[in-house]
C-alpha cells in the first residue's frame, strides 16, 4: 500500500484485521540452518506478514517488524530464546505492516541498531507513521515524537540510514542489499541476498498464495515495472537453486515469481473483461480460492476499473 491510499480503504483493512486477528492460533515458525547460517521464520497473525531472524551462532539480525504490537511481542519471545544479542533491524520498505512493531522490539533490545537502505525508505516510513497518527489509527506505540507528543517514537534518530552493500556479522557471514526505486508495489525498497541460506528475501515483491495489493499507489505502469523487475530476477537466479522468501507467505522456489507475475496478468486481464467490480471480484475469488488477504481485493479493482472506464470513454 502507499500513503495515498484512501481513509476508507485503511480504515477497513484496520478493522478487519483486528477482528480477526484475535482468532488465529498461536503464531508458527520455522527454522533453517545452512553453511554456518541460521534463519528463523516467523509467520505474523496479522496481514499474514512475516518477519526474518538471522543468526551466525554469535548475534542476530532481524528482517522487518510486523503489523501489530501483539505479533512483535510474540516475535520478542522468539529472540529472546536464541540467547544471543540483536545487532540490527533491517526494515525492507516503509509500509506500516513492516515496522508497526518497532517500538516493542527497540524498548525490548535498545542497543539493536533500526536500519534502512535508503533515504527514501525511511522518508516513505515517516510519512506513513504522520498520515496514521492524524487519523487517529497508529498504536500509541508509534506515534512520532512531537512537541504534542514528547514520549513518541523518535523515527528520526532511531532509524539510521545504510549506504553499504550489506548486513555483516562479526563473524564475517554477511546479507548483500538490493536497493531498487522504481515503482511497483511501492516506490523504495531492499530485497536481502543469503550466499550461505541460497535464499532471496523479496518484501512485497514477492507473496505466495496472498493477494497482492494493487490499489491506490499501484497504478499500470506499477504493474509493468512489476512484472519487468520479476523476470529480470528470475534471469538472473534461474540455475542458482535460489529459495524466494516472500514478504507475506512461505518460502517457495524461484518459479513463485512467475506466478506472482501470472497472478499480475490474470488481473489485468479480469480488468478488461470482467464487467462490473463484483464481477471481476467474483472472478478473482474463484481462480485463487486458496489465497488469503481477499480484502485487498476490491480496492485494486476498483481503482484499475476505474482506469479502464476512462480508457474506454477515450480519456
Amino acid at each position: 500500500m502507499m500513503i495515498r491510499t484512501t481513509e476508507m480503504t485503511y480504515r477497513f483493512l484496520l478493522v478487519a484485521s483486528l477482528i480477526f486477528a484475535p482468532f488465529v492460533c498461536a503464531t508458527p515458525t520455522e527454522t533453517i540452518k545452512q553453511n554456518g547460517l541460521e534463519l528463523n521464520l516467523f509467520y505474523g497473525k496479522r496481514s499474514t506478514v512475516n518477519a526474518y531472524l538471522f543468526s551466525d551462532g554469535k548475534e542476530l539480525i532481524l528482517l522487518d517488524a510486523l503489523d501489530s504490537v501483539d505479533d512483535a511481542r510474540q516475535l520478542k519471545i522468539l529472540i529472546d530464546q536464541q540467547q544471543l544479542p540483536l545487532k540490527q533491524i533491517f526494515i525492507s520498505h516503509g509500509h506500516p505492516d513492516h515496522f508497526i512493531g518497532l517500538a516493542v522490539l527497540n524498548r525490548a533490545f535498545p542497543n539493536a541498531e533500526i536500519v534502512v537502505a535508503s533515504e527514501g525508505i525511511k522518508q516513505e516510513l515517516i510519512g506513513w507513521a504522520n498520515w496514521m497518527t492524524e487519523r487517529g489509527w497508529m498504536h500509541i506505540s508509534m506515534i512520532p515524537k512531537s512537541e504534542k507528543a514528547p514520549r513518541g517514537f523518535d523515527y528520526e534518530r532511531l532509524i539510521k540510514v545504510t549506504s553499504e552493500s550489506q548486513l555483516a556479522f562479526d563473524s564475517g557471514k554477511t546479507l548483500r542489499i538490493d536497493r531498487g526505486n522504481l515503482p511497483t508495489e511501492t516506490v523504495h525498497y531492499a530485497m536481502l541476498y543469503s550466499e550461505d541460506l541460497h535464499g532471496l528475501f523479496m518484501g512485497d515483491l514477492a507473496s505466495n498464495k496472498v493477494h497482492l495489493w494493487l490499489g491506490e499507489g499501484v497504478d499500470t505502469q506499477s504493474l509493468e515495472n512489476w512484472q519487468t523487475l520479476l523476470a529480470v530476477i528470475t534471469k538472473r537466479y534461474q540455475s542458482t537453486g535460489v529459495t524466494i522468501y516472500p514478504g507475506h507467505g512461505k518460502p517457495a522456489p524461484l518459479s513463485l515469481l512467475r506466478e506472482v507475475s501470472q497472478y499480475i496478468d490474470v488481473f489485468k486481464f479480469a480488468i478488461r473483461t470482467g464487467g462490473n467490480q463484483d464481477a471481476v471480484q467474483t472472478k478473482m475469488m474463484a481462480l485463487f480460492p486458496d489465497y488469503s488477504e481477499s480484502g485487498y481485493l476490491p480496492f485494486g479493482i476498483e481503482q484499475h476499473l476505474v482506469v479502464q472506464t476512462a480508457k474506454a470513454d477515450g480519456h
